[in-house]
C-alpha cells in the first residue's frame, strides 16, 4: 500500500461522498439535517486531519491497511456500517411505506 500522500481521487471521493449526504437536505431546506450532516462532514474532516498528521495515514488508508490483515474484523465494520445506515434510512422511511 502507498501511503506517500493522499492522492487526489481519495480528496474527491469524499467530497462527492459528503455532497450526496448534505445537498439534498440543502435544497430541500431542511436545516437541521443540513446543520447536522455538516457537523458530521466537519468532524470527520478534523479526525481525517489528525489521524494523517499523527501517523501519515487517513482513517480510510488506516482501515485499508487493517483489512490486510483483519478479514473478519473489517467486514463486520463495513457490515456494521450498511445496518446502522440501512436502519436510519428505514427510520425516516417508516411513515413513508406504512401510511
Amino acid at each position: 500500500m502507498n501511503n506517500k500522500g493522499t492522492n487526489l481521487k481519495e480528496v474527491m471521493f469524499i467530497i462527492a461522498m459528503f455532497s450526496f449526504l448534505l445537498l439534498p437536505f440543502l435544497v430541500t431546506k431542511q436545516w437541521w439535517w443540513v446543520a447536522f450532516m455538516a457537523t458530521v462532514a466537519l468532524v470527520f474532516g478534523i479526525f481525517e486531519a489528525a489521524s494523517k498528521i499523527k501517523t501519515g495515514r487517513t482513517l480510510s488508508q488506516r482501515f485499508w491497511k487493517y483489512s490486510e490483515s483483519h478479514k473478519v474484523g473489517s467486514i463486520v465494520c463495513l457490515a456494521s456500517l450498511v445496518v446502522g445506515w440501512g436502519m436510519l434510512i428505514l427510520h425516516l422511511a417508516w411513515k413513508m411505506i406504512w401510511r
